[in-house]
């Protein structure tokens, strides 16, 4: 069955009880609700999504200026300049 609109479901709902249709009632009132369901299940997707969304664009931002502090210190570090005393190690690790 395709999916349909609320307000075509009250339309019938309002033929129906114009035209003392009451048998017809009870389903298209089960129908409109599951369609109201259906309504607000996508708008929670989509408020989670933008969250997600602007979460992406933070880790982005953040993975960005942990590159860059990265490559600062990979220039500014001279390995050869580190003195350690060999006395200061361990013999065995």
């Amino acid at each position: 069955m395709p999916s349909r609109y609320i307000c075509e479901i009250h339309d019938e709902i309002d033929d129906a009880v114009e035209k003392l249709r009451i048998d017809l009632i009870p389903g298209l009132t089960e129908e409109a609700r599951v369609a109201g369901k259906r309504m607000e299940a996508k708008l929670h997707d989509y408020s989670s999504m933008k969250y997600d969304v602007r979460r992406y664009k933070d880790l982005k931002s953040e993975i960005k200026k942990l590159k860059s502090t990265k490559e600062f210190l990979e220039a500014n570090l001279d390995l050869e300049e580190i003195e350690h005393d060999d006395d200061d190690w361990p013999d065995e690790l």
